[in-house]
């Protein structure tokens, strides 16, 4: 097998030189159909961790896309698998579900283990998943599977199994230009904005501290203080991916504190209005603490620092007496809220009276469930947002102690062990182990019995299993 640190830094420069070309708007379809499947990839994603992208970019390379066919191979789900891997899945009846098969496809191919979820990881297990065939006889041409579609590729492919025809040019879209559309829209994003710690050191006392630290770097990635079993399992959670040693501390090792940055600017004042917000995360690692300061920064291309108060309160809007789709437009009535308090956060106006204004808008633009579509009707109120999707919880518990609410999207159905359904809510506070949460449709922890989701509280168990990694901020 290929070792993957030695290809990280040919996918990482593949990436970045790659550009999308004249195949483009068969990319765009293709793109439009992942995403419009984009729930049914979220529910392989909660049974084996996979980023549902990733399951639809294989779905289509596989499959075109096609739910009556074998995730492994694009074979008829009305019997097992024919072709290679051949007699899959080995368990059950056919016909099978394409759920069934999926899961069946990712765990045979081992990706269910699989942790690094970078642009060099995700290149990496899209083409161990089709084969090192290129690679290893043919490594004058860039693996179609990956870059076809791309400016990367030019020709060259294996019309069939053991045949390779040196002239012959894919017309298949490539993974890596499906991840490039997806990022462009703002669906995705795959640059991370923490460092990944390699082990994690536990210090003792009568409300404990752990840091994550990263090789022999002289100042950890993280550290928490909390006596909160949740808060240490969230913590344990986001390092598992890099950290593989776990230590307890000498009793002589003083304990790491990290300290707040102290940023120069000529108006003194504006330099106390940073520090009294980046106070609140003192205890998150630098790289992170630098991420709130950016989204501060970023609010100054509408306000002056020294003016602003992230302490203002948010406003709740509900879903259910929208003048549309009253069942559908969760992502619209959280992104009003968000967009309200950034008007009113920066003076540049009142706010919104209500959340219908902004749906009409969001509708000018496509279907409320995307969010690249989010993004344009928010660009038409002045501010530049993104949606992210690295799963970086400690950044957003750090923006949620600054004052900033975030949206977030969640999985709303079912049990916590097996959550279901698609749903986005607004993060407004944290207290005592629970999210505090604006939640347009109701209480989660009603089944949304309870219509009222003001204020609503959900633990940070569940809201670690329900997640689905994905946030807006500031661009």
């Amino acid at each position: 097998m290929m070792n993957f640190e030695e290809l990280k830094p040919e996918y990482d420069r593949l990436f970045k030189q790659a550009v999308i070309s004249s195949h483009s708007k068969e990319i765009q379809r293709v793109t439009n159909r992942i995403i419009t499947n984009k729930d049914r990839y979220l529910k392989i994603q909660g049974k084996t961790s996979v980023p549902w992208y990733l399951v639809g970019i294989i779905h289509n390379l596989e499959a075109s896309g096609n739910f009556a066919c074998h995730l492994h191979n694009g074979d008829s789900l009305s019997g097992r698998t024919v072709q290679v891997p051949s007699g899959r899945p080995k368990k059950g009846n056919p016909p099978f579900t394409w759920e069934e098969s999926a899961v069946d496809a990712i765990k045979y191919d081992g990706l269910h283990k699989w942790k690094d979820w970078s642009i060099p990881g995700i290149l990496y297990c899209l083409e161990k998943y089709n084969g090192w065939g290129y690679r290893l006889y043919h490594p004058e041409v860039k693996s179609p599977y990956l870059w076809s579609g791309t400016s990367v590729y030019v020709k060259g492919k294996y019309v069939a199994d053991g045949r390779f025809d040196s002239n012959a040019v894919s017309q298949q879209i490539g993974g890596a230009a499906i991840l490039k559309e997806l990022e462009n829209r703002g669906e995705i994003s795959l640059i991370q904005t923490h460092r990944t710690a390699t082990w994690i050191e536990l210090f003792p006392s009568k409300k404990p501290v752990m840091a994550a630290w990263k090789g022999s770097e002289p100042e950890p990635v993280e550290v928490i203080s909390s006596n909160s079993t949740n808060d240490l399992i969230t913590f344990l959670k986001h390092h598992a991916s890099g950290a593989r040693t776990f230590l307890i501390a000498q009793p002589t090792k003083p304990i790491p504190k990290l300290a707040t940055r102290k940023f120069k600017r000529q108006d003194s004042q504006e330099t106390e209005g940073v520090e009294q917000f980046l106070s609140r995360v003192s205890n998150f690692s630098v790289t992170i603490r630098d991420a709130v300061k950016r989204q501060i920064d970023r609010l100054e291309k509408y306000v002056k620092v020294s003016n602003i108060n992230l302490d203002t309160r948010t406003k709740f809007f509900s879903q259910r007496d929208n003048y549309t789709m009253p069942h559908r437009t969760c992502n619209s009535s959280a992104n009003a809220m968000y967009l309200d308090w950034l008007i009113r956060v920066t003076g540049i106006g009142d706010g919104l009276e209500t959340d219908n204004g902004y749906l009409k808008k969001v509708l000018q633009y496509g279907d409320t469930i995307y969010h690249h579509v989010q993004t344009s009707a928010i660009k038409d109120y002045g501010f530049e947002t993104k949606w992210m999707t690295d799963e970086d919880l400690p950044f957003i518990e750090a923006l949620i102690n600054c004052g900033f609410p975030v949206v977030v999207n969640i999985l709303h159905r079912g049990p916590q062990s097996a959550p279901d359904g698609g749903h986005v809510i607004l993060l407004i506070g944290r207290k005592e182990g629970q999210w505090i949460a604006h939640d347009p449709y109701g209480t989660l922890e009603s089944g949304y019995s309870n219509t009222n989701g003001k204020f609503s509280r959900i633990s940070e168990s569940e809201f670690s299993n329900r997640w689905q990694g994905g946030y807006r901020i500031l661009a």
